[in-house]
């Protein structure tokens, strides 16, 4: 039996004892983008679906990129100094 939602297939159920029989084609289709509600004594116990990713950039694409970005000017530094170093403080929040 496979669960719709707007004639969208959203998971295929299948019980507790074929997940264990065939979990690595299970597995496979999950991998594959498949979503399942897995059953036990005919109650929804479980869903398995795909992990979904995030993309990352590896070494070498973040360092190509760092030599890309612009990097701040020579007075960056001195400005926070001068920032952190200045006697106007923000008030802190008052309590109700």
């Amino acid at each position: 039996m496979i669960i719709r939602l707007y004639g969208v297939a959203m998971a295929e159920v299948i019980t507790a004892t074929k997940l264990a029989r065939g979990l690595s084609r299970i597995l496979d289709r999950v991998k594959r983008g498949e979503r399942f509600t897995v059953l036990r004594n005919g109650i929804p116990v479980a869903i398995i679906r795909p992990i979904e990713s995030k993309k990352g950039i590896t070494v070498k694409e973040f360092v190509d990129l760092w030599d890309t970005i612009s990097k701040p000017d020579e007075d960056f530094w001195k400005d926070l100094e001068e920032i952190h170093n200045s006697e106007t403080m923000m008030e802190p929040p008052r309590s109700i």
